[in-house]
């Protein structure tokens, strides 16, 4: 009688804690749900500061162009060219990087919601 007692109290202290082990799991995959959705839309938002900044880049690079044939300084022009081309590198690479970053969190966030 005495251990049914014992063995009733530990089932009931480990059912207790499984209890609580599944609030806790919810928890944190609500957390991490929550993580993920802020973390995407960080990205999404970097991504369009950067698509801005080389469309931005792009356009002024088209203006530089443009003066560059009315003024008779021409190497100085090409030195702007140049610099505005190395930005333009820079940006792209700052893109490429994001939307990698991006397919991958969503890739990420495909398999975790798959399992």
């Amino acid at each position: 009688l005495e251990v049914k007692k014992k063995a009733s109290h530990v089932a009931l202290e480990i059912s207790g804690l499984v209890s609580s082990l599944k609030t806790t799991v919810q928890d944190a995959c609500e957390l991490t749900r929550a993580h993920a959705q802020v973390q995407k839309q960080v990205c999404d938002e970097v991504e369009l500061i950067v698509e801005t900044g080389v469309k931005c880049s792009e356009q002024l690079l088209t203006k530089v162009l443009n003066l560059s044939s009315r003024l008779d300084n021409l190497d100085e022009m090409k030195r702007n060219v140049d610099r505005i081309d190395t930005a333009l590198l820079r940006y792209e690479k700052v893109a490429d990087s994001l939307i990698e970053r991006r397919r991958r969190t969503r890739a990420h966030q495909q398999q975790r919601q798959k399992a």
